[in-house]
């Protein structure tokens, strides 16, 4: 979509390029996901009709190629966590950049390449122990608020805070009706119109038709009024997706991965039986100098010992022990074969993707700018390529 919106100043024609209804009206109809398709190609027609557009080759062929990139036609797909058509790629390009030496070996790259790992699995464990620990401040006195805040990560939680906000503050109950199998609940919202929940009476399954549970995996406002109304105090386990929970077990998605399940009941056994010899030799020394000291002293040789092996110089010798047994061979003293000298070819690129002119205005157009002492006018030049020509005499 990016792509395609982008490109629309520059296909426009002269009299529209500076209008900024239509681009209003163009992104309004465009970039949202809350109507149907029918109401998107009506609205569209209208659009093109309106500013005498329908003739126009490059809309023409966007309008029957919206299937493919028009949100109003993903309304019933699952998009939650989606990447966009690069991000993937250039995210971890972004990420390894960081941790990768262009001039290394294929060992140094498996080495970098771990360290990257390691890096990813720390932070995974940091966010864990956010959303494990950390208490957000809640917006309403709502119970449902309260049991989103104990189930959600902490990202999570905090737009499905803002969907139980807004129901109360922007939602309000236009009719109810009451049918063999469901009832029927329509919902005036100020912000997007009106929009029909229906809750079946079997299961107890409730339905919007914006469809956000579909698309992201969380209720939508329109559902937690409805809840308002049913005097559900509890999001029921049928809505919490495992991705968005914090008592997801990622060893369930990923065979072997033992990141973010539940710590085993053997090693929690270790770790109590651990605290109650420890607990016990303290409570045995008791006022005893003499036997404090002992223990001071024994606990002292242990931590020498752990930390000696534990220490910068082990690893650094730990590493070099697995360079030798990766090549078979101790490094000489003095290498003889060095890295190639970088020489920049023809054809090997620019370095990155050639901007068009209107980019190039979009970014000149942020940078401050200056007065330039020949023209005496304000400008993102000086005196030294001032675009005025030069009189001749």
């Amino acid at each position: 979509m990016w792509h395609i919106t982008i490109k629309v100043a520059e296909k426009l024609p002269s009299r529209l390029r500076d209008s900024t209804d239509f681009k209003t009206k163009f992104g309004k109809i465009v970039w949202t996901d809350l109507v149907e398709p029918y109401f998107f190609e009506e609205s569209w027609k209208n659009l093109m009709d309106e500013y005498d557009l329908l003739d126009n080759r490059w809309f023409s062929d966007m309008f029957e190629d919206r299937s493919h990139w028009i949100p109003a036609y993903f309304r019933d797909v699952s998009m939650s966590g989606l990447f966009i058509t690069t991000s993937l790629s250039e995210s971890e390009n972004s990420y390894f950049k960081r941790f990768l030496n262009k001039n290394g070996n294929i060992m140094m790259l498996y080495m970098h390449y771990c360290s990257a790992l390691e890096a990813q699995r720390h932070n995974y464990h940091k966010i864990t122990l956010a959303d494990e620990t950390g208490v957000l401040p809640l917006k309403t006195s709502l119970k449902i608020e309260k049991h989103a805040s104990s189930i959600y990560t902490n990202n999570i939680f905090k737009e499905v805070q803002e969907e139980i906000y807004a129901s109360q503050s922007y939602c309000s109950m236009y009719k109810m009706e009451d049918q063999a199998d469901e009832s029927i609940y329509t919902v005036h919202d100020n912000v997007d119109g009106k929009f029909v929940v229906r809750h079946r009476l079997d299961d107890s399954y409730s339905f919007c038709n914006c469809n956000l549970f579909v698309r992201k995996g969380i209720l939508c406002k329109h559902i937690f009024l409805a809840f308002r109304t049913l005097q559900v105090d509890r999001i029921p386990d049928k809505y919490i997706s495992i991705r968005w929970s914090k008592f997801r077990i990622l060893s369930a998605m990923v065979p072997g991965l033992e990141l973010g399940s539940a710590p085993s009941q053997k090693s929690v056994i270790g770790n109590n039986q651990f605290f109650n010899v420890l607990c016990n030799c303290v409570g045995y020394v008791g006022d005893n100098q003499e036997l404090r000291e002992e223990l001071l002293a024994a606990l002292i040789e242990v931590e020498k010992r752990f930390s000696k092996e534990g220490s910068i110089e082990s690893k650094i010798e730990a590493k070099h022990r697995l360079f030798n047994d990766f090549y078979g061979i101790a490094p000489p003293e003095t290498p003889s074969v060095l890295p190639p000298l970088i020489a920049k070819t023809k054809g090997s690129g620019t370095g990155g993707r050639r901007k068009s002119n209107q980019e190039k205005a979009m970014v000149l157009a942020q940078k401050p700018m200056r007065n330039c002492k020949k023209c005496n006018t304000m400008g993102h030049h000086d005196s030294r390529n001032c675009p005025t020509k030069k009189t001749l005499h």
